[in-house]
């Protein structure tokens, strides 16, 4: 499984996720949404907001998040989906 964090550099709620995320300790992927894959994951789940957390393994979407979430609250969304 693959844990992703969609963001963009203008949004603070996204610079306030990458910091829970960092003291989670838990491993993630950041995709901006203005990159090619960005744009593409976004069509591809239905995106409609960032900041947004995807779960993802071989098969496609696991689970998703969109908004901030506390470090405990961001271990106990990974943990849900493992």
């Amino acid at each position: 499984m693959k844990l992703i964090k969609l963001y963009s550099d203008t949004c603070g709620p996204c610079k306030v996720l990458e910091n829970n995320l960092k003291k989670s300790k838990i491993e993630y992927d950041s995709i901006n949404i203005t990159s090619k894959e960005g744009e593409e994951l976004i069509e591809k789940y239905d995106i409609k907001a960032i900041p947004t957390l995807l779960v993802i393994d071989d098969n496609g979407l696991v689970s998703k998040r969109t908004g901030i979430l506390t470090v405990e609250g961001i271990k106990a969304f990974v943990n849900e989906t493992n």
